[in-house]
């Protein structure tokens, strides 16, 4: 408990109050911050969405870059299934929807 103390008041006196440390990074509030847990029956899954002003380095975005690329199996399958859910719902409410107004 100590060292998170000491760890809080380095990072108040830096200027990171506004920050969390985690390791050596400092985690800065961003305007867009949406975590969510999801059950699902093979296990439990987090969703992170962050968004804000790019502060990272180019280095630090190029080591991001290869260590984490966008094109991967998972990445695929997540945004296959993100679209067939919404056009799955966009097809279900055009149904229910000529089904209430008859043309």
């Amino acid at each position: 408990m100590e060292h998170a103390t000491a760890t809080a008041d380095a990072a108040k006196a830096i200027g990171f109050d506004k920050g969390l440390l985690a390791g050596d990074r400092v985690w800065i509030a961003h305007p867009v911050d949406i975590r969510v847990s999801v059950p699902l029956p093979f296990g439990r899954y987090y969703l992170t969405l962050v968004a804000g002003p790019e502060r990272r380095a180019a280095p630090r975005r190029e080591d991001d870059r290869q260590r984490h690329p966008l094109s991967t199996l998972g990445n695929f399958l997540f945004f296959f299934a993100s679209a067939l859910a919404i056009n799955a719902t966009v097809l279900v409410g055009f149904l229910v929807y000529t089904s209430v107004l008859h043309f």
